[in-house]
C-alpha cells in the first residue's frame, strides 16, 4: 500500500460511509475505494478491527494514518486538503458545530431509517424518531431561509453530512417538501462539481 494514498473502505448502505464518499466526490480527492460488506459481517473479522476497533465503515488510511468515524474523516480530509472548510477560523468553528448538531439532532432520520429498513422498530419507537427529525429538519429550514449553504455563500463539510443524511429521508418515511428552504438547498447542492444522490456516488464493489 502506497503510504501516501489515501484507502477508503465503505459501505453503500452506510449512511457515514456515503458522507465520507460524497465529500471525496465533490473534492476530487484521489483515492482507493474497498467495499466491507457487512451483511456478510466483514466488518467484524480481525483483518478489519486492526483498523476499525468499533468494527464499523467508513474508515480511511492515509499519510500512515488510520481514522475511523465519519465527522472526523470529515474533518481531517478537509484540513490536509483545504477543501469544504470553512474560510476563517470562525467559520471552521461553526462548520464543526453543525457537524456535531446533525450527529446528534439531525441523525434521528438514520435512526428512522435503520429501525423501518433493517431492525423491525417498534411503531412508537419510529414514531419517537420520526417526530425528532422532523424537528431538527425545521431547525435546518429556518437557518437555510438566510443563505445559500450552511455557513455562508460557500458549500462545506457541513453541508456535505446534512446532504447526505437527508438524502435517506425517504427510507425513514419523512416528505423532505414539508421543508422549502431544505430543498431549495438540495437542489443548490446537486447543482455543485461532484454533488449526487448517494446511489450515483457510492460504489457497490472495490476501485483501485
Amino acid at each position: 500500500m502506497n503510504d501516501k494514498a489515501l484507502n477508503f473502505y465503505g459501505h453503500f448502505l452506510s449512511v457515514p460511509s456515503c458522507k465520507v464518499g460524497l465529500m471525496l466526490s465533490m473534492s476530487g480527492i484521489p483515492h482507493a475505494y474497498h467495499h466491507i460488506d457487512l451483511m456478510s459481517g466483514a466488518q467484524k473479522e480481525l483483518s478489519f478491527q486492526t483498523l476499525n476497533r468499533f468494527a464499523q465503515v467508513p474508515v480511511i488510511v492515509h499519510a500512515k494514518k488510520t481514522i475511523c468515524q465519519s465527522d472526523v474523516i470529515l474533518a481531517y480530509l478537509a484540513e490536509q486538503y483545504g477543501k469544504l472548510d470553512g474560510a476563517t477560523e470562525e467559520e471552521r468553528l461553526r462548520v464543526r458545530e453543525w457537524l456535531c448538531w446533525q450527529a446528534d439532532r439531525l441523525w434521528n432520520i438514520t435512526r428512522a431509517r435503520s429501525q423501518i429498513k433493517f431492525q423491525n422498530g417498534a411503531p412508537a419507537v419510529v414514531a419517537q424518531l420520526q417526530n425528532g427529525s422532523r424537528d431538527a429538519l425545521g431547525v435546518l429550514d429556518a437557518h437555510l431561509e438566510d443563505g445559500d449553504f450552511i455557513i455562508d455563500v460557500a458549500p462545506t463539510i457541513a453541508d456535505v453530512a446534512c446532504f447526505v443524511v437527508i438524502a435517506h429521508a425517504g427510507d425513514a418515511d419523512i416528505e423532505i417538501s414539508e421543508w422549502p428552504a431544505i430543498t431549495a438547498w438540495q437542489a443548490r447542492m446537486l447543482a455543485l462539481d461532484g454533488c449526487a444522490l448517494p446511489g450515483d456516488y457510492m460504489p457497490q464493489e472495490s476501485r483501485a
